[in-house]
């Protein structure tokens, strides 16, 4: 997608943003942002607009460190478990091959054998 500029509003400052993402994902990320930092500066007039600027990224920074670590969880478990399916299917694998030599045996051995019943 080529470049375009994003004019939005946040924390009642104008931006100009340019990205290649699509336009109402950006809007979508500066709605939350503008929501986030006016929840931080709510009724405390002592908070600037920069001071919750900060606590807005020292947060949404904790939230992405947070779910990096969790993806990361997530990725390590599914890993241990791809791996448990190939040793299981490894293990399947040599169970039906000891089964279909174990079939071959016996019909040998029944080949081999001469039932007393027959003349």
């Amino acid at each position: 997608m080529p470049l375009q500029k994003i004019r939005m509003t946040i924390a009642g400052a104008e931006y100009a943003i340019t990205t290649d993402e699509e336009e109402e994902y950006v809007r979508r990320l500066g709605e939350e942002v503008d929501r986030a930092m006016a929840e931080a500066m709510n009724g405390n007039a002592r908070i600037s607009a920069n001071m919750a600027a900060v606590l807005v990224a020292i947060t949404k920074a904790d939230q992405a460190h947070k779910a990096e670590e969790s993806a990361d969880r997530l990725r390590e478990q599914m890993k241990g478990y791809l791996d448990d399916n190939a040793r299981a299917h490894q293990e399947a694998d040599a169970a039906r091959r000891e089964a279909d030599a174990l079939r071959r045996e016996l019909q040998d051995l029944r080949r081999r054998t001469v039932s007393p019943y027959q003349g």
